[in-house]
């Protein structure tokens, strides 16, 4: 604590912003200015808190694209990491691309507020941080004040209480300071308990929804994540520990249970990308389809690509599948058939003809399938189709496709034929008018 007298003005707190040598260095004017002036003066730098830090709450803003939800899929900050504006926070996957979240503020990160794999909607905490002299307006998000709540005092009940000590050296009276400290105490116990009295068990809502399944009363449950939020693995030790009290109390009857157990249907909820799947493939079943299935001479195709291939691995040691060949001719077709590469608008008055031959590949991945587009092909070669084919298989393996990436599509192929298969009736891409579908190349005698 500080007790300082100031032209008169008797001050009691902690340093604010500012050392107390740039605060008093100017006493002499001090002294000469209004009361009014002074008690400005010394509310502005003075005040009674452990820290002058606050915490801002972090919400997952509006990602665009009509994004809604997206998917926790790797932190790159921990708690007590510093961060500044636009470094980078989390990485999230929605039901189109991956996206890295990045700060908006200066400071250190006091809480994650998810896991890996959980589900964020827009709008919901991603991560607190402790930032210092946060202005608030009505578009920042919510601040909630480090400090415990304590009493802060800036000014006198009145300017008479500041005058009458004008002039007069300053004695810290017992009574008064005591008096104070009981004060203080009160507030902090008052608001101790309305916090514990407001308290909930922390769990996201997975962990909810499997307590409820299993009839588990959450405040029976030892959180053992971060300020007691209980788990996934807490739920598991909770069942595992009913279920060997159950099994000495009665073994015979734990036995059946665990036979019925086993044969049990398993419930795995949707990801974001399967839902979407759900989704395209029911809006898919609008459009009117037809199947044309032909057999083509691939011999001359087969040689082609074996020569290239033999100058390529000369050159630079790799090789290319038949994949960039049909993707390349799907392109002279679409440039020869324009109407297959159009689109109707949204009141499915008029056609628009795309310019582009943005060609999407159906990509199966770890989470679901997507298709990511390969932009113009009509301007690429051969070998430049590949690339950007490893590009985006690469990024597709490791769920970081942008939403650049998988926008944009004109026309799509489906290649079962590097699964062995040989016929396919694949959806139609919604808002496309034509899918290709390619199946294995075999020996016919």
């Amino acid at each position: 604590m500080i007790f300082r007298q100031c032209g008169g003005v008797f001050v009691f707190g902690r340093l604010k912003r500012c050392s107390v040598a740039s605060i008093f260095k100017n006493h002499l004017q001090f002294s000469t200015w209004s009361k009014e002036s002074r008690i400005e003066y010394i509310r502005r730098y003075f005040h009674r808190s452990s820290q002058l830090l606050e915490v801002v709450q972090f919400n997952l803003a509006d990602i665009g694209e009509g994004i809604r939800e997206v998917v926790i899929k790797e932190w790159h900050v921990k708690v007590g990491d510093k961060v500044s504006q636009f470094d980078p926070i989390c990485d999230v996957q929605s039901d189109k691309a991956t996206v890295t979240i990045s700060s908006r503020y200066d400071g250190v990160i006091d809480k994650l507020h998810l896991n890996l794999n959980e589900v964020c909607k827009v709008g919901q905490p991603l991560v607190d941080i402790e930032v210092n002299n946060v202005v608030k307006s009505s578009s920042s998000a919510k601040v909630e004040s480090l400090n415990k709540p304590v009493a802060s005092v800036n000014t006198f009940k009145a300017a008479g209480e500041a005058e009458q000590f004008e002039n007069k050296p300053f004695v810290a009276s017992k009574p008064f300071s005591s008096e104070l400290d009981v004060k203080m105490q009160n507030i902090t116990s008052q608001s101790t308990c309305s916090n514990l009295s407001s308290s909930r068990i922390l769990a996201t809502p997975s962990v909810r929804r499997i307590a409820r399944e299993n009839i588990i009363n959450l405040h029976d449950v030892s959180g053992s994540g971060k300020d007691g939020r209980v788990l996934h693995e807490d739920i598991q030790r909770y069942l595992a520990g009913q279920s060997q009290s159950k099994s000495q109390l009665e073994t015979g009857a734990q036995s059946e249970q665990g036979l019925t157990n086993k044969y049990d249907d398993k419930i795995i909820p949707l990801n974001i990308i399967q839902c979407v799947m759900r989704d395209k493939m029911t809006e898919s079943q609008l459009i009117p389809h037809f199947v044309l299935s032909e057999e083509i001479d691939m011999s001359k195709l087969v040689e082609f690509r074996q020569s290239i291939n033999e100058k390529l691995i000369k050159l630079n040691n790799i090789k290319i599948t038949y994949l960039p060949f049909f993707i390349k001719a799907a392109s002279f077709a679409l440039n020869e058939f324009p109407i297959l590469n159009s689109q109707l608008d949204e009141k499915h008055e008029n056609i628009i003809y795309k310019q582009n031959h943005n060609i999407g590949i159906a990509m199966d991945t770890k989470n679901g399938l997507i298709v990511p587009t390969i932009k113009s092909v009509q301007n690429l070669s051969i070998v430049q189709i590949a690339e950007e084919i490893n590009r985006l298989q690469q990024l597709g393996l490791e769920g970081k496709l942008s939403l650049t990436d998988l926008e944009g599509g004109t026309f799509t192929l489906s290649n079962i034929g590097s699964i062995g298969g040989m016929f396919t009736a694949p959806c139609i891409v919604p808002p496309q008018v034509a899918i290709g579908g390619i199946g294995r190349i075999q020996h016919n005698i």
